[in-house]
């Protein structure tokens, strides 16, 4: 990520406050095949229930989302999980406020390519409806991929 900032901080503080944990949480940073970017990751223990780890990206929120008319959003993003079955619950996972700009976090799910690709041809939002429709527990590492269900 290079140079740490104010901002990055409070990202960090912020997601530790909100995950919890009872270790010393834990940043490193993760590198594209090139080592020419990183994005930096805050891994926290027993958080935010014992037995459970968390993660938040730090940094991301750097970059400016955009309208498709080139327009920059409102809010920037981080992302966060948690390592096995977990949702954050609307309103555990606050957003944080800072005076130039707002950061959300969006909770990561981890995908077959198989479905990244139906994803392409259908959409988000019809992806995620047929994983409600067919019940799908997408903390299962070993589930089957929605296209093999027949949702395709």
């Amino acid at each position: 990520m290079g140079t740490v900032t104010e901002q990055h901080r409070a990202v960090a503080m912020h997601a530790m406050k909100i995950m919890g944990g009872d270790a010393r949480p834990k940043v490193q940073a993760f590198y594209d095949d090139r080592r020419q970017r990183s994005v930096d990751i805050l891994t926290t223990l027993n958080a935010p229930e014992a037995g459970l780890k968390s993660i938040s990206s730090i940094g991301l929120s750097d970059c400016a989302l955009r309208h498709s008319n080139g327009r920059e959003l409102e809010t920037h993003v981080e992302l966060c999980a948690c390592v096995t079955a977990f949702f954050w619950r609307e309103g555990k996972f606050a957003g944080l406020q800072l005076p130039s700009l707002a950061i959300n976090w969006l909770q990561c799910i981890a995908i077959h390519g198989s479905e990244r690709r139906l994803i392409e041809q259908i959409g988000a939002d019809v992806f995620d409806d047929l994983l409600q429709r067919h019940e799908v527990d997408v903390f299962d590492m070993d589930r089957i991929a929605l296209p093999a269900l027949g949702a395709a």
